[in-house]
């Protein structure tokens, strides 16, 4: 099964990072929720942009057995950034 989910991220610092968290409930509200875990990040690097509309990206979530392939895409620079993460 594969989700594509769309947002903007701002970089402050120097590296901009993307969270990545996993849930026992199928639509959770919140990260703080009891059912939420930290899977991992996936660093983007330096943001292109200067406004959140020039730092739009893409993700994608791919499920497997206990792995979670992201793939992000910045959709300014069209760079792809794929990371395989363990999910037990």
């Amino acid at each position: 099964m594969d989700i594509k989910t769309t947002n903007s991220v701002m970089c402050k610092d120097d590296i901009t990072v993307t969270s990545i968290y996993a849930s026992t409930e199928r639509d959770p509200k919140y990260i703080t929720d009891p059912s939420c875990r930290f899977v991992g990040e996936l660093e983007l690097g330096e943001a292109p942009g200067e406004t959140e509309d020039e730092n739009e990206i893409e993700k994608y979530f791919a499920f497997g057995d206990t792995e979670l392939k992201v793939s992000v895409k910045i959709l300014k620079t069209g760079q792809v950034l794929t990371k395989i993460m363990d999910c037990l």
